[in-house]
């Protein structure tokens, strides 16, 4: 969001005050992991003027995609810590991946599917790891030779559709 340091720790400490921030520590995780009610984030989109909007949804999808790839790399040291962060995190990897395939960003939104995939699968909902490789068009037929050279989006795609077929 960009808010000030100073301007952040008040805010924070008035959403706390209101129950609508809690704080919550995670074994192993050096900061703890901060958790908005419900109902604070469709209120404030009301408020958002509509020319901000794209904006702030492209810093979120960056944002987004950034700690999935690292909560990704972080599993193979950090298994507890990296999907205790992931399982939280869920909703808003999604709403990421969402807001990536509707930007056309085809290679982020492969990459992004990929690290979202990793996660549902280890904890076992594998009708939502479908549901995103679908949504990032992973499973889709194959492609046609005459089609020109294979992106690695492409690749991807078709990898990653293998091996779930495979499980």
């Amino acid at each position: 969001t960009q808010i000030p340091v100073e301007q952040w720790q008040g805010l924070r400490a008035e959403l706390t005050r209101a129950a609508l921030l809690t704080a919550e520590e995670l074994p192993g995780v050096t900061v703890p992991f901060l958790r908005f009610h419900p109902t604070l984030c469709p209120h404030l989109a009301r408020e958002l003027p509509p020319d901000k909007r794209p904006a702030l949804e492209e810093r979120f999808r960056q944002r987004y995609h950034a700690t999935a790839d690292y909560l990704y790399h972080a599993d193979d040291r950090t298994p507890l810590q990296a999907r205790a962060l992931a399982l939280r995190e869920m909703p808003n990897r999604l709403k990421a991946l969402t807001l990536t395939v509707q930007a056309g960003e085809d290679e982020a939104a492969v990459n992004l599917a990929e690290c979202i995939e990793r996660f549902l699968d280890y904890f076992g909902r594998w009708r939502e790891r479908d549901e995103v490789l679908r949504e990032a068009g992973i499973g889709e037929g194959m492609r046609d030779a005459d089609a020109g050279p294979l992106t690695k989006a492409a690749f991807l795609r078709a990898s990653r559709r293998g091996e779930a077929l495979l499980q």
